[in-house]
């Protein structure tokens, strides 16, 4: 069979980011590349974890109303982009959401709605318009003391998206599959010399897909209401926030966006959850032609990108 020339998979699973990461390659040397591959996203977590004192974000955090703190490239870059993406979307996607998602995170903990008037309160320090970069020295600076960072949204796409080169520069490495927590990027189709399947979950029946899509290289992100969620009066608070509401956005179930780019399709399931279906589909028209998604909205109905179904065999 193929599976004898290609052999089996290195395979390694790690806890980082705050989800279970697992890493697949096949090829020689796959077992070194993997370790090293698995490092990126230790690396990424210690330098934009919220929740990890001691961070780059958190020293960026802690310096808000203070001074300017100068960063690595990678997490430049990545505030680069997602603040890009705020402007771009009107702060549908917000990098500067912390005051709010913080108290939701709480929420979550205690499974209890915070008090209206302190997510108003926290509401005041998300003006992502007020951030100050500076490209030469690589610097950051959030103005107002209480703003802050929160790269939820981009820092495991971004992450992914490394890991995969790392593994790209192995010549001897044929086929790579990445799964941190519903963030899936592959590299080089399946070593049955066909392109890697991927199943979407169903955001309310956990057991069934959705469907299942067809690709070769690049990567599939869903942000959905069913991953991290509670309940209360009969009523879904998930994790995903409306920054122009501080609630949890509403008029959707999930989203899966398909591209080249894995920080990018980690930054658009966000934004584009966030916009709902038809400024969602409108926005992806007219920015990101190239890209691919599936969303369902409330009522559980399904919506495409056009073209959807033929361009990735979806069935």
């Amino acid at each position: 069979t193929l599976w004898g020339c290609v052999g089996l998979p290195a395979e390694q699973t790690i806890f980082a980011m705050d989800t279970y990461i697992t890493l697949k390659a096949y090829g020689p040397g796959s077992g070194a590349a993997i370790k090293e591959a698995a490092e990126v996203f230790t690396e990424i977590d210690q330098l934009m974890n919220i929740f990890n004192s001691s961070s780059e974000l958190s020293m960026v955090n802690a310096a808000a109303g203070q001074y300017a703190v100068q960063v690595s490239a990678d997490t430049f870059g990545v505030i680069e982009e997602a603040l890009n993406l705020a402007y771009l979307t009107d702060g549908a996607f917000n990098p500067v959401i912390g005051s709010v998602s913080k108290l939701w995170k709480q929420a979550e903990m205690l499974s209890q709605v915070p008090d209206r008037e302190q997510i108003q309160q926290a509401l005041r320090f998300t003006d992502y318009r007020k951030v100050i970069l500076n490209s030469s020295n690589k610097t950051v600076e959030l103005p107002e003391a209480g703003m802050i960072f929160d790269l939820g949204g981009a820092a495991k796409g971004f992450a992914a998206g490394k890991a995969i080169e790392r593994l790209a520069r192995y010549r001897s490495i044929r086929h790579v599959l990445i799964n941190a927590g519903g963030n899936v990027v592959v590299y080089g189709g399946h070593p049955e010399k066909r392109p890697w399947r991927i199943s979407i979950t169903h955001p309310r029946k956990n057991e069934r897909f959705l469907g299942t899509l067809e690709i070769t290289d690049g990567a599939v992100v869903t942000s959905g209401d069913y991953e991290r969620y509670f309940m209360q009066d009969g009523e879904r608070y998930h994790h995903i926030i409306d920054p122009a509401t501080g609630y949890p956005a509403k008029g959707m179930q999930s989203v899966s966006i398909v591209s080249s780019d894995s920080m990018q399709a980690d930054l658009l399931s966000t934004a584009v959850f966030v916009l709902g279906v038809s400024k969602g589909l409108a926005f992806l028209e007219q920015y990101y032609p190239e890209v691919g998604a599936v969303l369902v909205d409330g009522d559980g109905a399904i919506h495409m990108t056009p073209g959807f179904g033929e361009r990735y065999g979806w069935r």
